[in-house]
């Protein structure tokens, strides 16, 4: 389980693999928090879910706390790559109708 943060002009990506779960979320908060606050000119997130398998109720809270975070900013949030029971998941929470969600990188449309 890890998370891996990558700045991309005004866009921060965060490779979530693992479990999206109290460990990882917890570490998903903290260095996502990290590097959007110090800089000030983000105005996009996106959340590659591509790795993950499984999600719990604090993985959910990660998420819908740093939609928050970007919402504040008036920023947009990017889910890439859920599937199965993580994007089942996002789907009953309320999160996916919150953000953009797409398949893969690969394929802005789906």
């Amino acid at each position: 389980m890890s998370v891996q943060i990558i700045k991309d002009g005004l866009t921060l990506i965060a490779k979530v693999s693992g479990d999206l779960d109290m460990v990882t979320g917890t570490e998903l908060k903290k260095t996502v928090d990290q590097m959007w606050d110090q800089n000030e000119m983000l105005n996009c997130l996106v959340l590659d879910l591509t790795k993950v398998d499984f999600n719990d109720s604090t993985g959910l809270g990660a998420i819908l706390g740093r939609y928050k975070k970007v919402n504040m900013r008036n920023g947009s949030m990017i889910i890439i790559g859920a599937k199965g029971r993580v994007k089942e998941d996002l789907e009953i929470s309320g999160i996916l109708r919150l953000c953009t969600f797409m398949s893969s990188l690969d394929n802005p449309n789906s």
